[in-house]
């Protein structure tokens, strides 16, 4: 009895113990209803896993094989052919990749403000207005006092016989200080210089323009910012160049305006030529424009004014 359970058991034993691990070996089942919400190319991770369907058993690897074949085809004519239509219901989830249609932004390019100088409008058939030379001086001889005798100009400083050595001693009506001592701690910004009528006489022109630039110089020191004109000896009329004058005649003149030109560039200062309005045909003075032939009368000296006004002020013609 004892020989026979010592068979018994160990077969009993072995019995059990594959019984048990029958227990735990899975059996192939039909694969679960496949759907768009259920299955995905991801959900399939298990490449031996076989698939049972009603005629025939596939491997999981040429289940996955199938499906990239079917998802590649749709994905290729969904992107050839877009519809705005539901997509269709499949066994096979398509991911679809929405990109968003971006634009650039309207970008201005700023604009840069440039500063730049302009002159100031003259008024259409204005007539003329001496405020616009607020701002400017006039130095010089007696060719200037019709400025201010008739009232064109309110900053004017002339001297009847005044000349470039004389400017540094000689003082105007009612001033005890030089003429060029008129300009100390005043901001004009334009200075318009008239010298040469009282200097014609002089033997040598060259002296004439040495002692013109110490008067420039002179200006510089005491107004540094402002811009510096010689003016051009005024053309006399035929009778008072006849004359002669202290050797005043227009032949005389035109050599001394070369002159007054040659250092107004040498100085870095502006020319202002003789102006065409007060001239005639033959370049003298125009006989009704003054009545000793020299000092302008009331109505040329309006005309000639207005004409720098034009010149310097307005940039007219430029």
């Amino acid at each position: 009895m004892k020989k026979k359970l010592f068979y018994i058991i160990p077969v009993l034993a072995a019995v059990a113990v594959i019984g048990f691990a029958a227990t735990k070996i899975p059996f192939p089942s039909a694969p679960p209803e496949t759907s768009a919400e259920s299955t995905s190319l991801a959900s399939t991770s298990a490449t031996t896993e076989v698939f049972t369907s009603e005629s025939s058993t596939v491997t999981a690897t040429e289940k996955i094989t199938e499906i990239i074949k079917s998802t590649t085809k749709k994905q290729a004519v969904t992107t050839v052919q877009p519809s705005t239509e539901a997509p269709t219901q499949t066994s096979t989830t398509i991911t679809t990749t929405k990109f968003l249609n971006l634009t650039m932004p309207d970008f201005q390019i700023p604009t840069l403000k440039q500063e730049t100088t302009v002159a100031p409008t003259k008024p259409v058939n204005a007539e003329y207005d001496s405020s616009c030379f607020d701002n400017t001086v006039f130095v010089g001889n007696s060719r200037f006092v019709s400025f201010k005798n008739f009232g064109l100009a309110k900053n004017v400083y002339p001297v009847v016989g005044l000349n470039v050595d004389t400017v540094f001693t000689k003082s105007v009506a009612g001033s005890s200080v030089p003429v060029i001592d008129e300009l100390n701690g005043k901001t004009y910004e334009k200075v318009i210089l008239l010298f040469g009528d009282n200097e014609c006489g002089w033997p040598n022109h060259d002296v004439f323009a040495e002692k013109y630039a110490k008067v420039i110089a002179a200006v510089r020191e005491r107004i540094p910012e402002a811009e510096i004109y010689l003016h051009a000896v005024l053309p006399v009329s035929v009778n008072a160049s006849a004359t002669n004058e202290f050797g005043c005649n227009n032949e005389t003149i035109t050599k001394l305006n070369k002159k007054i030109e040659e250092l107004a560039a040498k100085e870095g200062v502006h020319f202002i030529p003789q102006p065409e309005c007060l001239k005639a045909e033959d370049g003298t003075l125009i006989p009704e424009a003054a009545s000793d032939g020299i000092h302008l009368n009331k109505k040329y000296a309006k005309i000639w004014i207005s004409s720098l006004a034009d010149e310097i002020i307005y940039n007219v013609g430029e």
